[in-house]
């Protein structure tokens, strides 16, 4: 009955502005600047409009003494009211800038003598005379932009006539807004009635602005109550903007109360208004509708406004005045938008929406009708406030509407909190763990007569659990209604049933032996999960269970399924406590067994333990001398290397980190210097990774010593693929024991450098050990040979020598050799190798520190790569500066 009366105010809203909009109006209109108002009825018809066609004169100002001597221009006749344009100054490229004068004749009846003018806009100063006398003057009339002086206000003047005859001159100057001339039209009547349209015009917009200064306060007061709902906010805003447009509009209510106010601030403010009502119109919507209207539009809508609002601030009226039309799109853009959205929700058939739907339509309507009325398609009044005023109500009322449906739905959940307590309250003060009782409580609060309760199980299968009354159980949990019990589980909802009679889920034979009125099934949720239903009946005819009872019944899911597994765990701890005494007396016999077994055991693992401190302590002493052996095998490793000093005498500089994965190591360097046929001595240093680490390893490096020297000293060979070659001839010899044992797999890898200072003539040859050239702190790398040497090669491999290589060195140029330890190392965020090319880039990084320093970047970049890691393998790295 509601929805079809708000139907009706609405259908006869529209029919009151559609009656208004059309009245017709049979008033005289002049004719070539004469009027003729002898026998109008003021008394009926109160007062008239000066429309029609009046004389102006284009660029000249003209006072009564002009018009009495004859000598103005030929006039030309315009429409009143209507803004200047191109016909009337031709001359000019701006025909709304300049000034004119307007004059009407008027013949009036002899019958009155006091009479008032009511003006509007005129754009925007001018100057009135009344038979020979000036009346009006608003704002200062000029010639040019400097001795002009605009002001806006509505005005309404009394004076006085002995006359049938009225001269009506008004001098209009306009240069600074877009638009010039008279914009509405000038009432004429007796003072009287004149008097009274104003104050009753001014009376309306007082009024009107009293109640949006109201409104506003109270939707202010309500967000800072509830901040949450930001509509509140924005209507208010919204509210506030609209007062400050109407004072500045209509009636000039502004400059009634503030007549020195400065015009163009007047402007300022009426445009930057506009565009605040825009926005907060938009946001207004956007929070109501917030699932609708898209936020990126209002963003960019509000983003425009803004910039407009900078553009009126910081341009003068004349350039910003044309921001007029793009306000008007964006106005038309934004209600378009919200009537789609209001449409859409009134749609889905949303509570309270068709109210502020009217009153969007209304502002709409009124809004073309305003429109419609200026361009002069019909006849008829402004009547965008009246629209406004609508709109702003229904809105109004949407608000209030959606907070007192907001207040409603905090009271019933207050109330259902507090039934949800009381009977948390009820299960708690229950302290059996029979699930029987709890129930029963269950069904005593709802005020049911039947009830069953299952679980479901994982394969969604129910089980029962209990019944009201209990004594029913075997007849009625075989013939209870089970759809009832379907649906909620397959739809995870609450289902109630208000009248069992009706519902196809009951059949006659069971209402006949239940009487059941009303059904409800709830299930019981943990987590979106349905962890146990239950299913209650009511005979009761004049109450039927509630979408409350539900919704009490689900606030309690938790403590239900809680008390269910309580029950169950308490039967299971009653059948375990009646088989504990059976398993504490046979564990006792097994204790007692076990402790006899035990003390006989004591002895002998007494005995076991003596042994076993024993063995230890020998192992003990046995590791300390090999431990002291191993470090003595350091020390006589330590003295078989090239003392340092001697190796600074044979190079410029150079730098060695040595660095052992255990005490010994088996990498190991040596230098020889040698005389050659032309005595020239010649330094031919060597580096050799041997197989393994440690003790072997250390084992390995003193043959490789060995082998060597003995090359070089004794057998005098120089030249490095030479060493490299022999050095594998003998150390398959001295690896192979008898021709019936396998020979040892052991070698190593190794670089020999033969230089020449004098000529900086270098000779090198490699086994898997490059070497690496720094000149000009770019890298070269000489490729050793894939061989390793070792006591046994592949078949394939056993007659290939190793490859020499000659380079002329520069001074300057850094020489680096390495075993394969550095790179090889793990470490770095993913545990992988340092890898030879970030050992390269290390070099190249590097290659112009002082040694000292270069080997402290290379420890500590081996330390920050390895981090927690462990040592792979021993480590030597070498810088020779040429």
């Amino acid at each position: 009955m509601l929805k079809k009366k708000r139907t009706y105010y609405g259908i006869l809203f529209f029919a009151l502005l559609n009656l208004i909009a059309f009245k017709s109006e049979s008033q005289p209109t002049a004719t070539e600047g004469k009027l003729d108002l002898s026998s109008f009825n003021f008394k009926e018809n109160k007062f008239v409009k000066l429309t029609g066609v009046w004389e102006f004169y284009p660029s000249k100002f003209y006072n009564p003494s002009d018009f009495k001597k004859g000598t103005e221009e030929i006039p030309k006749f315009v429409s009143i009211p209507s803004l200047w344009n191109k016909a009337l100054f031709p001359d000019t490229k701006k025909p709304n800038i300049g000034f004119g004068t307007y004059r009407l004749q008027i013949k009036i009846p002899d019958s009155i003598n006091i009479f008032a003018l009511r003006l509007k806009r005129i754009e925007t100063s001018y100057k009135i005379w009344i038979n020979n006398k000036q009346i009006i003057e608003v704002g200062k009339i000029g010639n040019t932009v400097e001795t002009a002086y605009p002001q806006q206000k509505t005005v309404t003047k009394i004076f006085s006539t002995d006359k049938t005859d009225l001269d009506l001159i008004i001098q209009v100057s306009n240069f600074k807004h877009r638009k010039g001339g008279i914009a509405n039209s000038i009432v004429l009547g007796p003072a009287d009635q004149v008097i009274t349209k104003t104050k009753q015009a001014r009376g309306y917009e007082i009024f009107i602005i009293g109640v949006l200064i109201i409104m506003a306060v109270f939707h202010l007061g309500l967000y800072i109550v509830r901040r949450k709902d930001r509509s509140l906010l924005f209507f208010g805003l919204l509210l506030i903007t609209e007062i400050i447009s109407m004072s500045v509009n209509g009636e000039t209510l502004l400059t009634y109360y503030f007549p020195n106010t400065d015009w163009l601030i007047l402007k300022r403010t009426d445009y930057i208004s506009n565009f605040a009502r825009v926005t907060f119109f938009a946001l207004f919507f956007f929070y109501l509708y917030k699932p609708i209207i898209n936020k990126y539009f209002v963003l960019a809508l509000s983003g425009i406004n803004i910039l407009l609002t900078l553009f009126v601030l910081f341009t003068d009226l004349h350039t910003f005045s044309f921001t007029l039309f793009i306000f008007l799109i964006l106005s038309a853009l934004t209600l378009v938008y919200v009537l789609y959205a209001q449409f859409k929700v009134l749609f889905e058939k949303k509570e309270g929406a068709l109210i502020p739907l009217i009153g969007t339509l209304a502002l709409l309507i009124t809004a073309v009708n305003d429109t419609l009325y200026v361009s002069g398609f019909f006849n008829s009044i402004y009547l965008v406030p009246v629209g406004l005023f609508v709109f702003i109500f229904s809105q109004s009322y949407s608000l209030s509407f959606n907070f007192s449906k907001l207040y409603k739905h905090k009271e019933e959940l207050n109330n259902l909190i507090s039934d949800i307590e009381d009977l948390k309250n009820d299960l708690l003060i229950n302290k059996s763990f029979d699930i029987y009782n709890s129930f029963e409580i269950l069904c005593q609060n709802m005020n049911a007569d039947r009830a069953i309760l299952f679980t479901l199980n994982e394969k969604n299968e129910t089980e029962f659990k209990a019944n009201f009354p209990k004594e029913e159980f075997n007849k009625y949990q075989e013939q209870y209604p089970q759809g009832t019990i379907i649906r909620a589980i397959k739809h995870k909802e609450t289902v109630i049933i208000h009248k069992t009679s009706g519902s196809s889920y009951y059949n006659k034979n069971y209402l006949t032996k239940y009487p059941a009125n009303s059904s409800l099934t709830v299930p019981f949720k943990v987590s979106g999960q349905i962890k146990a239903i239950a299913y209650f009946e009511t005979n009761d005819k004049k109450h039927s269970f509630t979408k409350h009872n539900g919704q009490v019944l689900e606030g309690i899911a938790t403590q239900v399924i809680g008390l269910i597994n309580s029950s169950d765990l308490f039967i299971k701890t009653e059948n375990i406590q009646k088989n504990l005494e059976k398993i504490i007396e046979a564990r006792t016999k097994d204790v007692t067994n076990q402790k006899n077994l035990l003390e006989n055991q004591k002895d002998e693992i007494e005995a076991v333990n003596n042994q076993l401190t024993e063995k230890h302590e020998e192992i003990q002493t046995k590791n300390t001398i090999i431990t002291e052996n191993i470090q003595s095998a350091g020390l006589i490793q330590s003295a078989l290397l090239p003392d340092d000093k001697y190796l600074y005498t044979l190079f410029e500089d150079i730098f060695i980190l040595f660095r052992p994965k255990e005490i010994v190591s088996g990498d190991f360097y040596q230098v020889n210097e040698v005389k050659t046929d032309i005595s020239e001595k010649n330094i031919i240093f060597t580096l050799a990774d041997c197989t393994g680490h440690g003790v072997p390893g250390v084992l390995m490096s003193l043959i490789g010593n060995d082998l060597i020297k003995n090359v070089v000293i004794n057998r005098k060979i120089y030249k490095p693929a030479g060493i490299l070659n022999q050095i594998q001839k003998d150390i398959a010899k001295k690896l192979t024991q008898s021709e019936d044992t396998k020979k040892i797999k052991d070698g190593m890898d190794m670089a020999v450098i033969n230089y020449n200072p004098a000529n900086y003539m270098l000779e090198y040859a490699g086994a898997k050990i490059d070497l690496l050239i720094l000149r000009n702190n770019k890298i070269t790398e000489v490729k050793a040979d894939r061989l390793s040497i070792s006591a046994e090669r592949h078949k394939k491999l056993k007659d290939r020598n190793f490859k020499n290589y000659k380079i002329q060195l520069k001074k300057g140029d850094v020489l680096y050799l390495a075993t394969d330890g550095y790179q090889d190392q793990f470490g770095g965020e993913n545990d992988t190798k340092f890898m030879k090319k970030n050992f390269k880039a290390l070099f190249e990084e590097i290659g112009n520190l002082q040694f000292v320093i270069q080997r402290s970047r290379l420890l500590k970049t081996l330390n920050k790569w390895q981090g927690k890691n462990i040592q792979n393998d021993d480590i030597t790295v070498i810088g020779i500066k040429i």
